[in-house]
């Protein structure tokens, strides 16, 4: 946990010590050097420079002290200027300051304690700080040390290298500060060793105020590490530095390192710790007082503190009892699966689009970062974080889990207290919006949070909106249906009743029946609601959906003696569907539009594939089942289907006509009657139509006269009220499809009754009526696409008898803006294109000679042309482009550009010269509008409310931005033209030079568009390239970025690497900002491997020294993707034995700052994925590894991958990579250790006996 945002992350174990008095501080020189006392460094060179023992600079004493031998530099001192001297003048200059800062003393004494909060500490400071802050304090000094063998609790300051004595006084004094003094107390006497080492077996220990490298600490902890103790508690040492270095350095001195930034930062930290230390009810009152904020107003160490509280049972004890209850909210930071969720695309309350990252809003500070965490592989990444609604601390075994959510069923196990207490605090806050988010996407509640809702709902209703209160009842519902788990899986099912011949025995069936139980689900798409939501919504709605609990997308063959039995629970099924359908918001309209797929009965397979959701995979089977039923009897289906739901408009009534349509005795259907019951809703709606027209010409000839004129009555009386159009609309609607139906009976044998066909006659005669409406083909809803209908008919408007182009596109706009049928939208103006696209352009035209723009329409244009549009009519719009002014321009940049590329070129194949007019037409007005004109559409980026500096100079911008897209339609014409480019080079490098000097994002993203195609325009226009495209790879040009960006997205040449060679270096030296870029960064790391393959084995293009130092200026990112590149190409073209181990050997740079945590990763990983090598990539590599972070994913992919076979096969390589790359810490998530261990010994018995092999089992077990 960390005390404050940029200190050292102090470990659980440390606390807990602190709080149970067993907590001991040994302190050392940077304790004091705040409180203006030197260093020991500083010490050393003064005392020399008081006695003048500096004066030569290459004797003896400036020599060693050069060398940092401070306790050598003491030695020397004393043989040449005498203790009694050197002694005084050391003392003198450790004379305190009138008013020294002792603010860490105090917080150190109030930290380390002992059993009754007395101050226990030991210091090699000679200075007597400790006691100016309590002059009460009893104080030690060797030889006389506490009394260890005592069972009294130990107290004091112990100054374990002596006591700073007033020289004045002349007393003798017992210092410690010569090599031989050191080596008396901590080797050859070894009387300060002892007294440590016993002290570690009741205290923890934690050395503050050194370095890893500093004298003391080398004889301190080489003479506990020759004390062999089993007992010994462990050591800690804070430091300043990066964690992987700290972490590696102290390992090897056999102490724990604890990282921080800068000195201020870990002196501010223990002054936080200090402030709460002993004090429960002031740590409690600080939780308190974060709980009660929005977690997101917080800093991610401040939600750290308040996680790390609720990760013990007696924190969440306090968590749930805190008045008033701690927000809901704070569930999406406990909740791992929430904090470090997906980036998600919002929009705000303006409509701009944001991307919001809940590790900004919700991370704590020992999270990873968003980059970090998007280089983990899917199938790893549930094993990253701290996971505070779940077990913490769980070991790697055979032992279930519990968690809130998320769990299933069978794998529950005895309630966790701590988890208890968090479900009651939850559900205290349930019904605010965090909660019922929250809520809405886990996929199943633990048994007590659901008992608990359901109890609070009962007891205090009035505390919940109604659409709460239907809200909870229904997850109440899904989780109590949820219950009915199967005990077999479906294609175990399957597999059974296919072994069995197709044939379903009682078991199986009842196993069916279990597996087609539906349930209630929220929809899985909460769009509707903000993402990670926090604001009240009275209005708010949560959809639900129904699917089945075990049914997975496959049909299981069934024979026809088990034919019905299946059918009925089938149907059985479906009936319990449908009544969960009112618990949803699904309208039979979108239901049969997505969910009723299209049933043909011609391929089986293809129909099942083709139905999207699992419910209409299930009616596609069903079908299938009752059409074969059907051909061996009846009379099943006829009794089965009377008893189906006669007012079902989602299911039953449509299967009912599919049954009618297959059956060969239709006469016992009461086909009249039933149709009668279907609603209007449903008879008239669009899905339905093509079911009719299959129906009518297939069977009216088979059904009786008294149904035959029910079903016509039910036609012409059409819908009995007008609810939704207004009359005229109502009235065309009715002529429309009454028509229609009434004229497919026409076409029938037997045809319409003699009062039906009056009733045609009357349809046909009225003025809405269009002899067109006959040539459309039914509506056939696609169940896969799910989109909305698109009417353009112009017919159903009268809109060919308006003749005046302003009143034209004025009615236009209006029956385009009204509110359309669900699932259907009006777009006459596209039927206009469709039609005549030459009177639309005359249309368009006349309305620019009025000043009426009309920049929608010409955009609909742009967008719509169709495909069967003539060569004629694309070279009229083509010239009509030229008569467009700047407003018109600029408001179809977008779609104008994009029709230039995409059919202008293939247009002008045999008129170039009209593609070049429009082409510059179009970038001289885009230029000449502005800057405005030529941006991407590709807005800026927000995380949490604020914008993201990243990259608008993108492939990705320039694709989306009308330049971009017109310098892409110059490159479309190479292809389109068939022409030699060298032939047309004027036409194409002139309109490249002019695209990179566009206004505004233009240069841009022409740049980055021309650098693309690099490799093209090296090859066909070299001397170019090298005069005015390279040149601006030069970092102080302003399309530098742009040109990199592009240039990198497909690897360059080998030609023309030496060319581009000085200009990479020079990028590598300067570290421009924008090179922050990570897909840049990236593609770079990519480009150096890949050239330091091509210069293998003979530096063709760049020397080792070359590419190593352009190495050496990576940052973290790019070394390790690097490694991640250098393994693909190991690994797919299988060169370890030559480019790889090149590579390592020869290219990587060896300083110890490249062996971080990330490198190592990927250098065990590259161990991992070329096994075929592994001893010679184990002896290269190992060098070169450092300790990896905590959430390493080496050692579960040891276990859990399919690399297991490493650890029978190498158990003495993978035991000392482990030992290579493990510190003396290891977090809870890693607990794959344990395992490994006992692996390693089923391979290798005598492995036990391996220091490296008990050193990881100590760490292992801790």
């Amino acid at each position: 946990m960390r005390f404050t945002k940029t200190g050292p992350n102090i470990p659980d174990e440390l606390i807990e010590a602190q709080k149970n008095g067993e907590l001991l501080f040994f302190c050392g020189a940077g304790v004091s050097v705040p409180a203006g006392l030197p260093t020991f460094y500083s010490l050393t060179k003064k005392v020399a420079e008081e006695l003048h023992a500096l004066d030569d600079e290459n004797n003896e004493i400036s020599q060693l002290l050069f060398n940092s031998q401070f306790d050598r530099t003491f030695t020397a001192l004393k043989r040449t200027y005498g203790d009694e001297i050197v002694d005084s003048v050391l003392l003198n200059e450790l004379k305190l300051k009138k008013t020294p800062l002792l603010r860490n003393h105090e917080n150190l004494l109030k930290l380390s304690i002992n059993e009754e909060k007395k101050p226990f500490l030991i210091t090699t400071n000679f200075d007597l700080l400790f006691e100016k802050v309590d002059k009460k304090v009893k104080s030690f000094v060797p030889p006389y040390l506490p009394d260890l063998k005592s069972k009294d609790p130990l107290s004091g300051i112990v100054y374990l290298h002596g006591k700073w004595i007033d020289p004045k006084k002349n007393e003798p004094n017992n210092l410690i500060v010569s090599s031989q003094d050191f080596g008396s107390a901590y080797l050859s006497h070894g009387w300060a060793t002892r007294f440590l080492s016993n002290l570690l077996t009741r205290r923890t220990v934690v050395l503050i105020g050194y370095s890893g490298d500093d004298t003391l600490v080398r004889y301190l902890l080489e003479g506990l590490n020759s004390e062999n103790s089993d007992n010994k508690n462990k050591i800690y040492a804070f430091e300043r530095g990066e964690q992987s270095k700290i972490d590696q350095k102290w390992a090897q001195l056999g102490a724990i390192g604890i990282s921080y930034p800068n000195h201020d930062d870990l002196w501010d930290t223990i002054t936080e710790w200090a402030k709460y230390a002993g004090d429960d009810d002031k740590w409690n009152t600080h939780i308190f007082e974060f709980s009660q904020k929005s977690p997101k107003d917080l800093e991610a160490f401040e939600r750290g503190q308040v996680a790390n509280f609720i990760s013990t049972f007696k924190g969440a004890q306090k968590f749930q009892l805190f008045q008033p209850t701690p927000k809901a909210e704070w569930i999406y930071v406990f909740d791992k699966y929430i904090r470090l969720g997906k980036l998600k695309n919002v929009k705000n309350q303006t409509g701009q689009n944001l991307i919001l990252d809940p590790i900004d809003l919700y991370g704590i500070d020992t999270d990873f970062i968003r980059s970090d965490l998007e280089l983990i592989p899917n199938h790893l990444i549930n094993n990253v974080g701290e996971d505070f609604i779940d077990n913490l601390n769980t070991e790697h075994s055979g032992k279930l889990r519990e968690r809130i959510s998320n769990l299933r069923y069978q794998r529950l196990w005895a309630v966790n207290s701590r988890i208890t207490s968090l479900i009651r605090w939850l559900v205290k806050v349930i019904e605010q919006p965090a909660g019922i988010w929250w809520v809405a996407n886990q996929n199943n509640l633990h048994p007590l949070m659901t008992r608990e809702i359901e109890e609070r709902i009962t007891k205090e209703p009035n505390s919940f909106s109604e659409n709460k209160l239907i809200f909870f009842r229904k997850i109440i519902l899904s989780h109590k249906l949820l219950e009915r788990q199967p005990t077999i899986t479906w294609y175990e099912l399957k597999f059974i009743v296919e072994k069995n011949g197709n044939v379903f025995t009682e078991s199986n069936l009842k196993d069916l029946e279990s597996l087609l139980e539906p349930t209630l689900r929220v929809c899985s798409d909460l769009s509707y609601i903000s993402y990670l939501n926090t604001e009240e919504d009275e209005n708010l709605k949560i959809n639900f959906k129904t699917q089945f609990i075990g049914f997975s997308h496959d049909s299981i063959n069934v024979h026809e003696n088990s034919l019905i039995n299946v059918i009925n629970i089938l149907v059985v099924s479906l009936l319990k569907y449908i009544k969960l359908l009112q618990h949803t918001s699904t309208t039979v309209s979108s239901f049969l539009n997505f969910e009723y797929p299209i049933i043909a009965l011609k391929d089986f397979d293809n129909e099942m594939r083709d139905a999207y959701e699992n419910t209409g995979k299930i009616i596609v089977w069903l079908s299938h089942l009752i059409n074969r039923q059907l051909q061996i009897d009846e009379k099943e289906i006829y009794a089965l289907s009377k008893e189906w739901p006669k007012n079902d408009s989602f299911i039953f009534n449509r299967l009912r006509l599919f049954v009618w349509m297959y059956s060969q005795n239709i006469h016992e259907f009461d086909i009249g009657k039933n149709i009668e019951n279907f609603s209007d809703d449903f008879f008239w709606s669009s899905v339905l139509e093509a079911d009719l027209f299959k129906f009518i010409s297939k069977k009216w000839d088979k059904i009786p006269e008294q149904d035959r004129i029910i079903i016509e009555n039910k036609i012409i009386r059409y819908y009995p009220n007008n609810k939704d159009y207004a009359d005229d609309l109502f009235e065309k609607r009715r002529i429309y499809h009454t028509g229609r139906l009434l004229n497919q009976i026409r076409n029938s044998k037997i045809g319409l009754s003699e009062s039906a066909k009056k009733d045609l006659l009357k349809i046909k005669s009225s003025d809405k009526w269009k002899n067109s409406f006959l040539d459309e083909e039914p509506f056939i809803p696609g169940a896969i696409s799910g989109l909305v209908k698109t009417n353009t008919s112009i017919d159903m408007f009268d809109l060919g008898l308006i003749t005046d182009s302003t009143k034209l596109l004025d009615e236009i706009k209006k029956i385009e803006n009204e509110r359309s049928v669900v699932l259907e939208q009006n777009r006459p103006f596209i039927g206009l294109i469709q039609k005549n696209i030459q009177h639309v352009l005359n249309i368009l035209l006349k309305e620019l000679e009025l000043g009426n723009f009309r920049e929608d329409f010409w955009q609909q244009l742009f967008e719509n042309i169709p495909e069967s549009t003539t060569l004629e009519e694309k070279l009229i719009v083509a010239n009509a482009i030229f008569l467009l002014p700047n407003e018109v321009i600029f408001n179809c940049r977008f779609s104008l550009s994009r029709w230039i590329d995409e059919t202008l070129v293939n247009t002008c194949i045999s008129n170039h010269g009209l593609f070049w007019q429009v082409w510059d037409y179009v970038f001289n007005s885009l230029n000449t509008i502005g800057p405005d004109a030529t941006k991407s559409s590709i807005g800026e980026v927000k995380r949490g409310g604020k914008v993201i500096n990243l990259s608008r100079k993108t492939l990705d911008h320039a694709l989306n931005s009308p330049i971009g897209k017109l310098v892409y339609s110059i490159f479309s014409t190479f292809n389109a033209w068939k022409l030699d480019p060298k032939i047309c080079r004027k036409n194409y490098l002139s309109r490249f030079e002019l695209a990179l000097n566009s206004v505004g994002e233009g240069a841009d993203h022409a740049a980055v568009m021309i650098a693309y195609r690099f490799k093209f325009i090296f090859y066909h226009y070299k001397q170019w390239t090298e005069l005015n495209l390279i040149p601006l790879l030069n970092i102080e040009n302003p399309v530098s970025e742009s040109v990199w960006h592009g240039i990198m997205l497909e690897t360059p040449p080998p030609k023309a690497a030496l060319i581009i060679k000085p200009y990479i270096t020079s990028l590598f030296k300067n570290k421009t900002e924008w090179l922050g870029s990570e897909k840049l960064k990236n593609n770079l790391a990519t480009y150096l491997v890949i050239v330091s393959y091509w210069s293998y084995p003979k530096a063709k293009y760049y020397s080792d020294i070359d590419l190593r130092n352009m190495i050496r200026n990576f940052d973290n990112d790019m070394l390790s993707h690097t490694l991640w590149v250098l393994q693909k190409v190991v690994t797919e073209q299988k060169n370890w034995a030559t480019f790889g181990r090149h590579f390592i050997k020869n290219i990587w740079p060896k300083e110890i700052r490249f062996q971080n945590s990330r490198t190592s990763e990927r250098l065990l990983n590259l161990i991992l994925e070329t096994p075929d090598s592994f001893v010679d990539i184990h002896k290269h590599v190992m060098p070169y590894l450092g300790k990896i972070d905590s959430g390493s994913l080496f050692m579960f992919r040891l276990v859990t991958d399919d690399k297991v076979f490493l650890l029978e096969k190498y158990p003495e390589e993978i035991l000392l990579l482990l030992d290579k790359v493990i510190g003396s810490r290891i977090e809870h998530y890693d607990h794959y250790l344990k395992d490994i261990l006992e692996k390693l010994i089923s391979a290798k018995p005598t492995i036990k006996n391996h220091p490296s092999w008990r050193r990881l089992k100590e760490i292992a077990e801790d």
